[in-house]
């Protein structure tokens, strides 16, 4: 698949990160690294996250453990997210349904 840029501020956002984070393939990094290299908002962005990543891991803090009732409740949802994706996939075979989400 060939790489486009995104539509949307989220996708781009995604995008970028997947960048930094080394989820892309080569060859969408060489033509997002094209449009980064022409597009100066663009680059700044990617300046801007890798100063937040770097910042990020400079602090190195341990995230809290999270509360049992948070626990079970993040528990009960993700069981209603699968019966909910199982339930799409089903209507999704039925006929041509595609992903609305933007690939990065």
């Amino acid at each position: 698949m060939t790489w486009k840029p995104p539509e949307s501020e989220d996708a781009w956002l995604e995008c970028l990160s997947a960048y930094l984070d080394g989820e892309m393939s080569v060859e969408d990094r060489r033509a997002l690294e094209k449009v980064i290299e022409t597009d100066p908002q663009r680059a700044e962005q990617l300046h801007a996250l890798r100063q937040t990543s770097r910042l990020l891991e400079e602090w190195d803090v341990d995230a809290p453990e999270p509360q049992p009732a948070f626990l079970q409740q993040l528990d009960r949802t993700a069981e209603g997210a699968e019966s909910n994706i199982r339930w799409r996939g089903e209507i999704g075979n039925m006929g041509g349904g595609g992903s609305d989400k933007e690939a990065c």
